[in-house]
């Protein structure tokens, strides 16, 4: 596997992970027992994965056009994105 396949799977799974963090986020706003201030933290980090999933789709777009990618950026949101989604089981976890 070279490294620009390499950077395109972890780009592509970056974007999928900052999209279930986002759904997780928008799940807990939407409960009724959840506490309010578990709320508006959720819907902060809802927001904030939408945004990060769309600059990761960007960059899967950039890189699948012109062949531009860069393996350490992609490895880096990658490992950003599943500690984010390691919070939004917690964050669940704790609104129930």
């Amino acid at each position: 596997m070279s490294a620009y396949e390499l950077s395109l799977w972890l780009t592509g799974a970056a974007f999928i992970l900052q999209t279930l963090v986002a759904g997780l986020g928008i799940e807990i706003v939407l409960r009724r027992d959840a506490a309010p201030p578990v709320r508006r933290i959720a819907l902060a980090a809802a927001v904030a994965a939408l945004l990060l999933s769309l600059t990761q789709g960007y960059a899967l777009e950039l890189a699948l056009r012109t062949g531009i990618y860069d393996l350490r950026t992609a490895g880096l949101h990658c490992g950003g994105a599943l500690l984010q989604l390691w919070v939004g089981w917690g964050l669940l976890r704790l609104g129930r």
